[in-house]
C-alpha cells in the first residue's frame, strides 16, 4: 500500500485502522467460495441455445444431387450393346441473364468418338440452382435417349471397318480411278443418304461400263446400299475397294500366270498391317477386315481378323484375342496373328514368304 494514499503518516491513525473489521478473504473461504457458485459452460450454452430455438423455422443450406445419371450414360455408350456406335458426350451449360439469382442448363453433346463430329444435342427444359444439377438433367435425358434408339441406329458404326486411315482410303479410289484411265471408261459412283435420329448415314455403289470388256461386267453393282457410313468419303472408299478386288480376281482368271515361287516383302513396309496388306493379294485373299471392341466389364480391347478367299472358298477369321491395350496396338496384334496364319497358308500352297519380318 503506498503511505500517499492514506494523506500525512504522521496524523494518521495506525491504531484504529488495524482494529477496523475489514472483509477480508482467506485463500481457503475463496475457494469455497468459487465451488458455490452456479457453474456454466459452452456446451451448456450450446443446449440453451438449441433449446430456445425448438419451434424456429429451417433454413435451406445446400441441395446434394445423389443421382448418378453422369455415370450412367458414360457406362451406356461403353456396354456392348452401344459400343460399335463410336459415341461419347460431352456437357455445356448456360447460365441465366439474372445477376442475383445464379441459374443454368446443360446441354448434352452426342458426338462421334473418332472425328469428333456432332451426332445429336440435348439440352435441359429448366434452370437448375447448380451446374450439377443442370448436367445430372442432361444426363438423364441422354440416358432415355439413347435406351430409345431403335436397334438399327445403336450399329450405325457396326460395318466392317476400313483398313486404315483416310489416306488409305482415298487409294482404293485412286486404285479404281486408274485401272479405269486404262480402260478409257469412267466408274460410276451412286452416293445414297439416309437421315435418321443420329443424323445423316451414307452408303455407296459403283458401277462400271459393259465396254470395258470384262467377262460378267454388264449390269454387275459393286458396293451395298445397306451398308451405311458416317461419311460420304468411307462410303465411296468402301464400294470402290470392293470393285477393285472383284477387277483383281477376275484378271487373274483371264490371264492365269503361274503362281510365284517366293515373296519379299518390300523394306519401306514396317508394320504388321501393312505387311499383312501387302501381302494378302499376293496369294489371292481379300484385304483383312479387322472387328475391333471394346470389353465394357474390364476396359480392354478384344476382336478378330476376317480375310476372305477372292477365287471361292471358305473366308478364315483369326483370333478372337482379348484383354489387349488400346485400340491401335490391338490391330497391330491381330495383324501378327494373322501374318503367322498366313505364312502356314503359304507354306501350304508351295510358297516362300519373307518370314524374317514376321513376328
Amino acid at each position: 500500500m503506498h503511505t500517499e494514499a492514506l494523506g500525512n503518516t504522521e496524523d494518521f491513525n495506525w491504531e484504529a485502522y488495524a482494529n477496523e473489521e475489514l472483509d477480508i478473504l482467506t485463500a481457503g473461504e475463496f475457494a469455497e467460495s468459487l465451488a458455490e457458485r452456479p457453474k456454466s459452460s459452452a456446451k451448456n450454452s450450446r443446449l440453451l441455445e438449441i433449446s430456445s430455438a425448438e419451434h424456429a423455422t429451417p433454413v435451406l443450406l445446400s441441395k446434394s444431387i445423389t443421382t448418378n445419371n453422369v455415370k450412367e450414360i458414360h457406362e451406356l455408350l461403353q456396354s456392348s450393346k452401344y459400343s460399335s456406335a463410336c459415341l461419347e458426350v460431352a456437357f455445356e451449360y448456360k447460365q441465366s441473364s439474372s445477376p442475383n439469382i445464379p441459374a443454368f442448363k446443360a446441354i448434352l453433346k452426342l458426338q462421334d468418338r473418332r472425328t469428333h463430329e456432332p451426332v445429336k444435342e440435348i439440352e435441359t427444359q429448366q434452370f437448375y440452382p447448380s451446374k450439377k444439377g443442370a448436367k445430372e438433367e442432361a444426363a438423364r435425358l441422354g440416358v432415355e435417349f439413347v435406351n430409345n434408339l431403335p436397334e438399327e441406329l445403336s450399329n450405325r458404326f457396326s460395318e466392317v471397318e476400313s483398313n486404315a486411315s483416310d489416306s488409305v482410303s482415298s487409294e482404293w479410289i485412286g486404285k479404281l480411278a486408274e485401272f479405269c484411265q486404262k480402260k478409257n471408261v469412267m466408274p460410276e459412283y451412286r452416293i445414297y443418304e439416309v437421315t435418321t435420329a443420329l443424323g445423316s448415314l451414307f452408303s455407296c455403289e459403283v458401277a462400271l461400263p459393259a465396254k470395258i470388256n470384262i467377262p460378267k461386267i454388264e449390269g454387275k453393282v459393286f458396293g451395298d446400299r445397306s451398308r451405311t457410313f458416317s461419311k460420304k468419303k468411307t462410303a465411296r472408299a468402301s464400294a470402290a475397294r470392293e470393285t477393285m478386288e472383284w477387277l483383281n480376281s477376275q484378271t487373274a482368271v483371264s490371264h492365269p500366270s503361274p503362281p510365284p515361287t517366293s515373296i519379299s516383302v518390300p523394306e519401306a513396309v514396317i508394320t504388321a498391317g501393312a505387311r499383312l496388306n501387302y501381302l494378302c493379294p499376293k496369294l489371292d485373299l481379300s484385304t483383312p477386315e479387322y472387328h475391333v471392341n471394346m470389353d465394357p466389364d474390364c476396359k480392354f480391347f478384344e476382336g478378330y481378323v476376317l480375310i476372305k478367299r477372292l477365287k471361292g472358298g471358305k473366308s478364315v477369321k483369326v483370333g478372337p484375342m482379348k484383354n489387349m491395350i488400346g485400340k491401335k496396338a490391338a490391330r497391330e496384334k491381330l495383324a501378327n496373328a494373322a501374318l503367322k496364319w498366313l505364312n502356314r497358308e503359304a507354306e501350304r500352297l508351295g510358297i516362300v514368304l519373307d518370314t524374317e519380318k514376321i513376328e
